[in-house]
């Protein structure tokens, strides 16, 4: 689900600064998304992309390394 929202808060970027995705990164981000879409689904995928990367109810938990107290 990380990815679907890092490429949707990717997209707003570029939109928000008048940006186009470069040619030569076009085809990687496409297969990237078609792979994320496939696995999540249709409506995953779009709550996901559409969702804002501090929206996360679970900060950390994306393979991120934690330790307990002491």
């Amino acid at each position: 689900m990380q990815a679907a929202r890092l490429l949707g808060t990717a997209t707003r970027a570029r939109e928000s600064a008048g940006a186009h995705l470069p040619e030569a990164e076009r085809s990687d981000v496409e297969r990237i998304m078609t792979k994320v879409l496939a696995t999540l689904g249709t409506e995953t995928f779009a709550a996901e992309f559409a969702a804002e990367i501090d929206d996360d109810p679970n900060p950390g938990s994306h393979g991120a390394v934690t330790t307990g107290p002491g």
